[in-house]
């Protein structure tokens, strides 16, 4: 996808986490059913609010995990200054697009960021562990930008992290230095980073609106669509 903040998507994401619907005033037919959970239980041991799905937690917490390992792993590789200065050009743009999302016609979420096209150039061009690095700040900058509440940005952050993290693992794992293993790559990076972040975006969703979670995936996939 051009995917991932595409609005139709975010919109849902603001839903979940910290947008009207729900951080407003968790609706009553869910306060009812979280009554009757064993995951009331969980969430009251863990002190999460109410209007914060738990499925976020993993992902915030795996996101900060990876953020961390991919800074020991760049830091021990002793990187050269080209690699830094590359990351950080693709960094800037990167900010860039995901502060501003563009519209784009035929797509049922109408506007979409384009950040993940220089992340995924960070995953192919330098690795799992600066795709990550760059991804992580990507999203935290744009989200601290935006004033966003804490738990958004903790999970929103996370989830390009894992996503940036699966497209450098899935292009490293393409051989060769061809044009063709080039396209392979990109193309494999891509699609990993859009699978990671619309499955675990989703997981949230469903959570969030108590929907099946396969009806929420499909319709969120087909919204952050290319045009036909």
């Amino acid at each position: 996808m051009s995917h991932r903040n595409a609005e139709a998507v975010s919109n849902k994401r603001k839903a979940a986490l910290g947008g009207s619907t729900i951080s407003g005033g968790t609706p009553g037919v869910l306060k009812h059913a979280a009554s009757r959970t064993p995951l009331t239980t969980l969430r009251a041991r863990l002190h999460v609010p109410e209007d914060v799905p738990l499925s976020t937690l993993p992902v915030s917490a795996a996101g900060a995990a990876l953020f961390v390992a991919a800074i020991y792993v760049f830091a021990s590789n002793d990187p050269g200054l080209s690699s830094i200065v590359g990351s950080l050009a693709l960094l800037g743009a990167a900010l860039l697009a995901e502060a501003f999302p563009v519209p784009i016609e035929g797509v049922a979420a109408g506007r979409t960021s384009l950040a993940n096209i220089f992340i995924v150039g960070v995953a192919v061009i330098y690795g799992w562990a600066e795709a990550s690095i760059i991804g992580a700040l990507t999203m935290g900058l744009v989200e601290l930008a935006h004033r966003r509440p804490p738990s958004r940005i903790t999970f929103n952050t996370g989830l390009y992290t894992l996503a940036a993290g699966a497209a450098g693992a899935t292009a490293s794992s393409i051989e060769g230095t061809g044009l063709a293993a080039l396209l392979l790559a990109v193309a494999v990076a891509s699609t990993a980073f859009y699978l990671v972040d619309i499955t675990l975006l989703s997981a949230v969703i469903a959570e969030a609106t108590m929907r099946p979670f396969l009806r929420v995936w499909g319709r969120s996939t087909y919204s952050t669509a290319a045009p036909s």
